[in-house]
């Protein structure tokens, strides 16, 4: 098993740490865009969500595994590609 399936893996588990302990990340999502890359793309009520999802248990478990599963590991890997955005409108149908 690669290091890729090693990262999809612990994406997956995310999610269900994710579903039971943050209730202000709205909306969660693992996504492999290749065979090499990963992205997350996840929605917050507010800010306290922010604060609580990169304290919280799948933020742990990742930046513990980071330096083996991430080049550049959690700061250069991880937190440097991270952008925010405020969403205007949204629409669900």
């Amino acid at each position: 098993m690669g290091k890729a399936q090693d990262l999809a893996n612990l994406l997956s588990v995310g999610a269900s740490i994710v579903m039971d302990t943050e209730p202000k990340t709205l909306y969660w999502f693992a996504l492999q865009i290749d065979d090499a890359h990963f992205g997350i793309i996840d929605f917050f009520a507010d800010q306290s969500g922010i604060d609580a999802h990169f304290a919280g248990g799948a933020a742990a478990a990742l930046k513990e595994n980071a330096a083996d599963l991430i080049e550049g590991g959690w700061e250069q890997g991880v937190v440097a590609g991270i952008q925010s955005y405020n969403v205007l409108t949204f629409l669900v149908r």
